[in-house]
């Protein structure tokens, strides 16, 4: 026997909590409090907290170049990073939060925007860079953007990323763009070569036209402690830099532990790095979540103490959107909303293109080969909402959300109910129905199984047979129990009882036609 219940519907409660503006601890949760610890003396601890009750923090800004500041022992001694806190805090990153559908289609655009397009082989060519160029041009194909209803966004990578030798060709390549091009320099990727000859290069390259320079450290110098050593050294690239912006390489797979490369960080930041990087890209662990925590951890600190905005560039092993919405999600939520522009975030990045475009057009048609025709059309007039997601990159509702749901009741009335027998009942209506199997449906004046194939006016179904047995192999074993139980529960169903859910607007097809 059963009832019709009296209620109509589910609902749902969804609580999202927005990222905090104060740009001292921007999106800081629970979770985020213990997972980098910054130790110092008792005496130091003590002197910080009278100098900052005298003279309040500054708040971190950015005027698109980092002066540095002299370099502070003290605080490069006493810090340590909890490895474990981290670890936990990077395994949960991608799934605390959710980017889908259209809020998904405009941060994939955004990724794109943050791109330095590379390319580092010893086999490039003039030629080859040109075609980087005019990818960084035009990164995605014209037909998605209108479809999109992005087409007005004028959108491009944020640089190119080549050898010394390819400098040239790649600023005629760019000529009458705004995209800059971004020349490895200082004996990439090992930094090995005589000081001189790295200094040299830089000039060299500055000289060919690169606006941005990416310079490698020397390893040894953070694996040893040489502070001094590493401050003195960036100092120095960066004066041979002049007005380009320097990025620093800290080849995080080499440097051991996160420590270290917190430690490097820091001192990068002091001698006057604009970005710090993560990888160059050949070495055998490029950028991972945990060194990237550690990092912009140290961004963090910096700008808290400065005032001064750095920026971060993940770069080798990033190759899918996923991995792109990962490191995003990472910057919105440590750093906040500044550091999700190409002046403050870059990808290194040469096939990551490629899968944005592919997730792109999926979202636009459903499949990854090209569409003559686009399932979406362009927007009639004015910015899609994906453009303005595009600017604002917020979440979109999570999963769990019921807001589409609550959206497709309210269309539909909210209305539910069962055929029973061919008649429409409400299921408020609290009526009560006795429930007849088709095992013994011939006693209660159906005709049973074996009775001409019909039982209460209804075609019996195969389901509700003898349950088929098991293969010897597993019969009695409980995976064997498992498959048969579903059958005997629909042995119990009756087909007197013919139910199906009915929506205004609909028809509904019993077997013995449309009701």
């Amino acid at each position: 026997m059963f009832k019709l219940g009296g209620r109509s519907g589910h609902g749902a409660t969804f609580l999202a909590a927005s990222p905090a503006t104060n740009a001292r601890s921007p999106s800081l949760s629970p979770v985020h409090t213990f997972a980098m610890v910054e130790t110092r003396t008792r005496e130091s601890r003590r002197h910080e907290a009278a100098r900052t009750r005298r003279t309040p923090r500054p708040e971190p800004h950015h005027s698109g170049r980092n002066p540095g500041l002299p370099l502070d022992l003290d605080w490069i001694r006493t810090v340590s990073v909890n490895r474990s806190a981290v670890e936990r805090r990077a395994a949960t990153l991608g799934t605390r939060r959710s980017v889908k559908k259209d809020w998904q289609a405009a941060w994939l655009l955004r990724a794109i925007s943050c791109i330095d397009l590379t390319t580092l082989a010893g086999d490039d060519t003039p030629g080859r860079v040109r075609r980087l160029c005019a990818k960084a041009r035009r990164p995605v194909r014209p037909d998605i953007l209108e479809g999109l209803g992005a087409a007005e966004l004028g959108l491009t990578t944020a640089a190119v990323c080549v050898y010394h030798a390819m400098v040239e060709p790649a600023v005629a390549a760019l000529r009458g763009s705004t995209i800059p091009v971004a020349a490895v320099s200082t004996g990439f990727p090992a930094g090995l070569n005589p000081f001189e000859q790295r200094l040299a290069e830089i000039r060299a390259s500055v000289e060919a036209g690169a606006r941005e320079i990416d310079i490698v450290i020397t390893r040894a110098h953070v694996l040893l402690g040489d502070w001094q050593a590493l401050y003195d050294e960036v100092r120095a690239f960066r004066d041979a830099c002049g007005d380009a912006h320097i990025k620093t390489i800290l080849a995080t797979g080499e440097l051991g532990r996160l420590r270290n490369v917190y430690q490097a960080s820091l001192v990068c930041m002091m001698a006057g790095a604009d970005f710090v990087k993560t990888s160059t890209g050949k070495e055998s662990v490029n950028a991972t979540l945990p060194v990237g925590i550690t990092m912009v951890r140290a961004i963090r600190a910096y700008g808290e103490r400065t005032g001064v905005k750095v920026g971060f560039k993940p770069a080798g092993g990033i190759r899918t959107a996923k991995d792109a919405l990962t490191w995003l999600i990472l910057m919105k939520e440590e750093l906040g909303r500044p550091w999700m522009d190409a002046a403050l975030f870059r990808f290194g990045a040469s096939s990551l293109l490629g899968d944005i475009e592919r997730q792109l057009e999926h979202q636009l048609t459903g499949r990854y080969s090209a569409a003559p025709l686009l399932r979406r059309p362009p927007p009639p007039d004015g910015m899609s909402r994906i453009a303005e997601i595009y600017e604002t990159l917020e979440y979109g509702p999570a999963p769990e959300s019921a807001d589409h749901a609550e959206a497709w009741l309210d269309g539909h009335e909210r209305r539910f109910g069962l055929f029973i027998g061919g008649d429409w009942h409400d299921g408020s209506s609290g009526e009560t129905f006795e429930t007849v199997s088709p095992r013994d449906a011939g006693q209660h004046g159906g005709r049973g199984p074996g009775g001409g194939g019909r039982t209460g006016g209804l075609p019996r179904m195969a389901c509700v047979g003898r349950p088929r047995p098991s293969p010897p192999s597993v019969r009695g074993s409980p995976a064997a129990a498992k498959t048969r139980a579903p059958v005997r529960r629909a042995g119990e169903l009756s087909p007197a009882i013919w139910t199906s859910l009915w929506w205004p607007g609909t028809s509904t097809t019993t077997p013995d036609g449309p009701s």
